[in-house]
């Protein structure tokens, strides 16, 4: 008998033990956060945009955002003195929790970026429910608007699409908060705008991503225009593949390379206390469009010929626009303060403090190795009648 109540305190001891779902929250009483919008309001004020969506389990069908199916899509806005205070404010008005496991976007607005990110970032990074894979932009004019006009029901699957992008990794929350801490302090972020699209005869707008904008000290400082961003990109997105045309003679005939693989290098030097720094890129690349006379498949090879002119003109594009970091903004986003400080530890801890006056009269050399490959399967030109083929 003792035995019997011996094994039956133990089961029981056991199972209060053992955990359960006392805490869990059914899926009809939560609001999915989808994307946030961040702007600046008046009197130092934040002002907190969410597009949520309410599930509805119990309905049939597939309607999504229509509302005759599985749910409904929602943008929230209100006022508090800090970001979770203005979460707070709008938690206590709506009967859902808000889970932020599907939260895909953070967008700031102008006036707030401008103004500075840190206490926003500063949540976004502590806080244990935003997720880390989320991405982080900067929008025109305040987010808030960018979110209301968003219309078209599949905006969440849009938001998961952008994530993916290669080009967009960087702007992800745990890469954004490894950049702020970078020996220069800044990097670039996606700016995010509406696109109109036509969709079963309406029209509709969804998210799309245009530009970067230039962040120093957790500030936008300037929305780069596409000379800069496209020098910038060489060295930020190799992973993404981009068609380049240059004109060899005739301006209006051009020969077309489509990027198939690259690869970086960065080489600093300081000689005799004069700080330089050269950027190598190699490319591989196939011929994408050869709107010339040129055979390219021809035994003089002008795919040698055509190599240097395509070097010539990357070059000059990241030159330039890394010219006007220096000279325009006094910012790095390639962050080439980085390969000083692991090459010279020393030397580098004696000048951190003049980074930016050093950045300002760097000796920036930009070399391009471009290697083409690939003519194409065919030198069938259909633009030029036989009698001007070469």
């Amino acid at each position: 008998m003792i035995t019997g109540i011996r094994k039956a305190a133990s089961i029981c001891l056991i199972l209060c033990l053992l955990p359960g779902c006392w805490d869990r929250i059914e899926v009809n009483d939560m609001a999915l956060i989808m994307a946030v919008g961040i702007d600046k309001a008046q009197d130092q004020l934040i002002e907190l945009t969410v597009q949520v969506f309410i599930p509805n389990p119990s309905a049939g069908g597939s309607g999504g955002a229509s509302g005759d199916g599985e749910g409904r899509v929602y943008t929230l806005s209100r006022i508090g003195e800090t970001l979770p205070d203005a979460l707070t404010v709008l938690q206590k008005e709506l009967p859902r929790t808000f889970f932020w496991g599907h939260a895909k976007a953070y967008i700031f607005g102008e006036a707030l970026a401008k103004d500075g990110m840190e206490k926003q970032l500063d949540f976004l990074f502590r806080d244990i429910e935003p997720r880390e894979q989320a991405n982080i932009y900067l929008c025109r004019k305040t987010a808030k608007k960018l979110l209301l006009s968003l219309s078209d029901p599949n905006s969440y699957e849009t938001l998961i699409k952008l994530g993916q992008k290669r080009s967009l990794e960087a702007s992800s929350i745990i890469s954004v908060a490894e950049l702020i801490g970078t020996d220069s302090e800044s990097f670039t972020l996606p700016i995010a705008k509406t696109s109109a699209l036509i969709s079963g005869g309406k029209a509709k707008s969804i998210l799309i991503v245009e530009g970067d904008a230039l962040i120093k000290e957790r500030k936008a400082i300037a929305f780069l225009d596409e000379e800069i961003t496209e020098g910038l990109q060489w060295f930020q997105n190799m992973k993404i593949e981009r068609n380049v045309a240059i004109a060899l003679e005739d301006p209006n005939k051009k020969i077309t390379i489509k990027l198939k693989r690259s690869s970086t290098k960065i080489i600093p030097v300081i000689d005799k206390g004069k700080w330089s720094i050269t950027l190598k890129l190699k490319i591989n690349a196939d011929v994408a469009d050869n709107a010339t006379n040129l055979n390219l498949m021809d035994e003089h090879d002008y795919l040698k010929k055509i190599e240097k002119p395509f070097n010539q003109l990357i070059e000059h594009k990241i030159a330039n626009a890394i010219n006007r970091l220096q000279t325009q903004y006094h910012a790095d986003p390639l962050d080439l303060a980085h390969a000083f400080h692991k090459k010279y530890p020393r030397i580098w801890k004696e000048n951190r403090t003049r980074w930016e006056a050093i950045y300002k009269k760097l000796d920036v050399k930009v070399e391009v190795n471009t290697i083409i490959r690939n003519p194409g399967i065919s030198n069938i030109n259909v633009r030029v009648n036989k009698g001007e083929r070469s």
